[in-house]
């Protein structure tokens, strides 16, 4: 199995590509913390305004959950798929100037959801734990 390390060079061959790779590595990590930060800001604000969004946002992640583990893909793969999906679409969201909740709520409602009215409470999402065990397994812990 390919670790995060195995593509940099070792120092004493190539100092130079050595550096280069790991500050890439640093740097990507930082822009992910980053967004992942303005995700869960963005989140917490949308809810308030949509209690139902947590809903809205299981109606768009258990279609594509049960597809995937129907295909033979393990629930812990599905579920690090899914949160690679959803960081890349909030990634997509932000640089078309958008809010990352909106898309996803819009999404939701264009897929058939229909609020239930209570909603559920952000301590009940499980998005950004499979979100940081996801960024983790793809880019090793940063710490």
């Amino acid at each position: 199995m390919n670790t995060a390390s195995d593509d940099i060079p070792q120092f004493g061959e190539d100092p130079v590509g050595n550096l280069d790779k790991r500050l890439s590595r640093f740097e990507q990590r930082e822009q992910l913390t980053t967004l992942q930060r303005q995700i869960a800001e963005d989140e917490s604000r949308f809810a308030a305004e949509h209690p139902d969004y947590f809903e809205a946002l299981d109606h768009i992640r258990q279609p594509v959950m049960e597809q995937l583990i129907a295909q033979g893909v393990s629930e812990s793969e599905a579920t690090a798929q899914v949160a690679r999906w959803e960081l890349e679409a909030a990634a997509q969201a932000v640089a078309n100037g958008k809010r990352p909740s909106e898309v996803v709520y819009q999404m939701s409602r264009m897929r058939g959801f229909e609020s239930g009215g209570r909603g559920r409470q952000e301590s009940d999402h499980g998005g950004l734990p499979e979100l940081d065990q996801a960024l983790t397994e793809m880019f090793g812990s940063g710490k």
